[in-house]
């Protein structure tokens, strides 16, 4: 009986650790985009993650596709890191090479950095089209004054 509740304490402690995957609706996840300084689709060329844990990326090489928002023009390529934050059971971003997302970015410390909470989303993913006019609606709202 004690080695049953044990076990299942055990279990229960190791699943009180996990991340957890952002559950994407019909509406993309993100509606601020002050926050972000670079919102890019971008094919990834090269990544690196980590060897142990939940294998988060810890950075990677891009070319810019579509340019949304920020200096960057198709073409240019580039490279960024995972930002290191408090997780707060979200898991870190997993970016495939060879694949095509949507990034939203900022840049800090000399480099561009991609935080776990800007849902990146995949161009497999079958909102990606939605999620993209989403963004770029949302983004290009002209701007109303307070009267």
């Amino acid at each position: 009986m004690i080695k049953c509740i044990l076990t299942m304490l055990l279990l229960l402690s190791f699943s009180s650790f996990a991340c957890k995957e952002f559950t994407l609706g019909d509406t993309f996840p993100v509606e601020d985009f002050s926050d972000f300084s670079y919102i890019l689709v971008v094919k990834i060329d090269s990544t690196i993650h980590k060897e142990s844990g939940y294998m988060g990326l810890v950075s990677f090489d891009a070319e810019v596709s579509e340019q949304i928002k920020g200096d960057l023009n198709v073409g240019d390529k580039f490279s960024g890191k995972a930002l290191r934050e408090i997780a707060h059971a979200v898991c870190p971003v997993n970016l495939k090479d060879g694949e095509s997302y949507l990034l939203l970015l900022n840049y800090q410390d000399n480099g561009y950095v991609l935080s776990r909470f800007s849902s990146p989303v995949s161009i497999n993913n079958v909102r990606f089209s939605a999620y993209l006019e989403q963004v770029k609606n949302a983004y290009n709202k002209p701007f109303k004054q307070d009267k």
